[in-house]
């Protein structure tokens, strides 16, 4: 673009308020998207919308890590019918925890997803599942609960645990309360 306002330096009423908006704003190649640009984290309504049923699940567990029921029925499509599949779908890919639903750790750090900290993805993995077993015990954790279990680098940690919990004074505690309505109603899901 610079090389072509050094030929319009010389002679300003060359420039047409077309050819103005033209330079401004080229029109967009056929093909190229039309829709904001999303980052990779980021899942839009209409994307989601777009997906098959089962994968929806999929896609809302991994992108809030962790979801009460009633918020993954609400966003889902065409889910108030399908509340039964939903439940038999959601321990394919999540753990219950305090009521919740949290993405199972293979969908985050699995053997088909990138290294995370260079930590191999099974540790990653268990590491995890092992943080989130002891959410299910209690509410809060404090660091060294998992770290005299298992080493991983500070960094790793620290993003596991802010995925699923918030810290305070007491140490590392779950996101969310308790679901106590969803546990009364499916009782059959709590183990």
């Amino acid at each position: 673009f610079c090389s072509e306002v050094d030929s319009y330096a010389g002679n300003f009423e060359a420039v047409t308020p077309q050819d103005y908006l033209h330079n401004l704003c080229p029109p967009s190649v056929e093909g190229e998207s039309e829709g904001p640009v999303e980052p990779n984290n980021m899942l839009s309504l209409a994307r989601l919308k777009g997906l098959p049923w089962n994968q929806q699940i999929v896609a809302l567990l991994i992108n809030a890590k962790v979801i009460r029921f009633s918020q993954l029925i609400a966003t889902l499509v065409d889910a108030g019918s399908r509340q039964t599949q939903a439940l038999r779908a959601l321990p394919d890919h999540g753990r219950l925890v305090q009521g919740c639903w949290v993405v199972k750790s293979e969908h985050l750090y699995g053997p088909d997803r990138p290294p995370q900290h260079d930590v191999p993805s099974d540790i990653m993995c268990r590491a995890r599942d092992y943080m989130l077993w002891r959410f299910t015990q209690s509410r809060f954790l404090k660091r060294q609960d998992i770290t005299s279990v298992i080493k991983l680098p500070t960094e790793a940690l620290q993003e596991m645990l802010t995925q699923v919990a918030r810290q305070g004074r007491q140490g590392w505690e779950f996101a969310y309360p308790l679901d106590e309505e969803f546990i009364k109603r499916h009782s059959e899901l709590v183990a």
